[in-house]
């Protein structure tokens, strides 16, 4: 049997798991698991230091998020990419916006997505992991910093079964 929190302490890690751009999901269902949850950063969750939501449109906010991660050391860090831009359902939408409004969501999206990949990059060169929920039909694919390559998809998905078996 695996010891999930001794594996915390022997890494000196703070949390289990933490979620980006993600309503409390896995953490709350974490928590449930005995397992040390962190934290959620999404629009729906606020930042206790200023009461205000998680807007990573903000630079003051990508920068403080980037820190917690740097210095909370979660063993898993969650995140997606907005739905909102890369989602094939929004694909039925896109004719009823204006050009403007259909540019700001993509643009929004792709900031947010290479957001995403730097905070993996620092769970990598930390030793930790990450799981992007990424759509295998998702728009996202096209941005050049998402290498599509299915052995790696594959082994992904190996690891988020491992992960919750042994959770």
């Amino acid at each position: 049997e695996i010891n999930m929190n001794k594996i915390l302490r022997d890494r000196e890690l703070s949390f289990h798991v933490s979620e980006i751009y993600s309503r409390p999901r896995v953490t709350r269902m974490a928590g449930k698991m005995g397992l040390v949850a962190g934290m959620a950063l999404d629009l729906t969750t606020i930042d206790e230091d200023d009461g205000m939501p998680w807007d990573f449109t903000k630079q003051d906010n990508r920068d403080k998020a980037e820190n917690i991660i740097r210095n909370k050391k979660a063993m898993l860090l969650i995140g997606s990419p907005m739905c909102s831009a890369f989602s094939q359902l929004q694909n039925w939408n896109w004719n009823k916006m204006t050009d403007e409004r259909r540019n700001k969501i993509i643009q929004d999206g792709t900031s947010h997505l290479r957001f995403c990949m730097h905070l993996y990059k620092i769970q990598m060169e930390n030793g930790m992991y990450f799981l992007h929920e990424h759509p295998d039909q998702a728009t996202s694919w096209e941005d050049p910093n998402c290498e599509k390559d299915d052995q790696r998809q594959e082994n992904i998905y190996s690891g988020i079964l491992l992960f919750v078996l042994i959770s």
